[in-house]
């Protein structure tokens, strides 16, 4: 009963504590933006929104500079359509699918199976580097943080295709 008590109580002093946290942070907020509002004008609070929108906005710079080549022209309006996207985004939820439907005791031609469809998505992922390479130059890409996790996991990839191939012919 004791323990009971205990556990109630801790549970309750843990809900008031975020009580008054909470009640608190509302009339901080609320002092805040009374004395935010009394020192600035309409026209410096815009200019303050928009200074903080530019700051939280990450210019990607890859996408912004545009090549001189017609080859690379094209396939940076490739790489930024909808559709290159959502066609990427479709083979890694495949993949997904693909590297979940391995199980124990699984038949050698099922694991076969599987093993080429990883593969064919394997070559999908290692395209698309290629074309974001090509497009943005290296520079560009890299610049992007989800095509360096990209890189990691393409590269890595690849160093699984050579290790394959090389226990396989061993």
């Amino acid at each position: 009963m004791g323990y009971f008590c205990a556990v109630w109580l801790f549970v309750g002093g843990i809900l008031c504590l975020n009580l008054y946290v909470g009640y608190f942070l509302v009339e901080y907020e609320k002092v805040y933006t009374d004395a935010r509002m009394t020192i600035l004008t309409e026209d410096q609070e815009r200019w303050v929104k928009i200074q903080k929108f530019i700051i939280r906005e990450k210019f990607e710079y890859g996408l912004y500079r545009i090549p001189k080549n017609n080859f690379r022209k094209f396939l940076l309006r490739v790489v930024k359509s909808r559709t290159f996207d959502i066609s990427m985004i479709s083979c890694v939820f495949g993949n997904m699918v693909i590297l979940a439907m391995t199980y124990d005791d699984d038949p050698p031609f099922y694991e076969l199976i599987l093993q080429d469809l990883n593969l064919c998505f394997t070559i999908c992922f290692i395209v698309e580097f290629c074309v974001k390479i090509v497009a943005l130059g290296a520079s560009g890409y890299f610049f992007i943080g989800w095509n360096k996790f990209d890189f990691f996991l393409v590269a890595t990839s690849i160093l699984e295709l050579i290790l394959n191939s090389y226990l396989t012919i061993n």
